[in-house]
């Protein structure tokens, strides 16, 4: 089983309020061997939250789209597009 708190609770206080909970339900249930871990995960955020190589090439990748979509859109809305040389026959 797996719950979520936020950062601004310690340890502490997470396992204070649901040690008591988690155990009196699990026993509720039938399980048996009952093990509580606490794990913060959010002292973890700061590391996982960089930018990744494969993250910049996806943005790259899409910056260039949208520079081809957006150039033609102007190709488009302008005069330079209705040129009769441009026009296939």
């Amino acid at each position: 089983m797996g719950l979520c708190f936020p950062k601004q609770c310690t340890l502490e206080e997470v396992q204070f309020f649901t040690k008591d909970l988690i155990y009196n339900y699990a026993a509720g249930v039938g399980w048996t061997n009952i093990t509580v871990e606490y794990n913060a995960v959010s002292n973890d955020v700061d590391n996982q939250s960089q930018m990744t190589t494969g993250a910049y090439v996806t943005f790259g990748i899409l910056a260039i789209a949208f520079s081809f979509v957006l150039i033609g859109n102007i190709v488009e809305l302008s005069t330079c597009g209705d040129q009769e040389s441009l026009k296939e026959e």
